[in-house]
């Protein structure tokens, strides 16, 4: 599957994905991850790509499991630094 980058597309290409529900809002991506809670800097600091459109921050609807996996990663990570940490 190739990936689409929202920053690439044309502000037309990128509304039309937005009005075909192909994005998802910031608050969207944090009610679907229930118990955490991303903002846009840790979208971009995961590597996902984002688009601003009248205040809310979209990334691509195909991207959510890239930003799952992402998340798990990054926890994973964090997990072995405490553990080498404490312990």
């Amino acid at each position: 599957m190739n990936r689409i980058n929202l920053s690439e597309l044309t502000e037309d290409e990128f509304k039309a994905r937005i009005a075909s529900g192909q994005t998802m809002k910031l608050g969207d991506i944090n009610a679907a991850l229930a118990l955490l809670h991303v903002d846009g800097s840790n979208l971009v600091e995961l590597g996902i790509d984002t688009r601003e459109e009248c205040g809310a921050i979209h990334i691509e609807s195909a991207d959510f499991r890239l930003l799952c996996s992402a998340l798990v990663l990054h926890i994973h990570a964090l997990s072995a630094t405490y553990k080498h940490r404490h312990g």
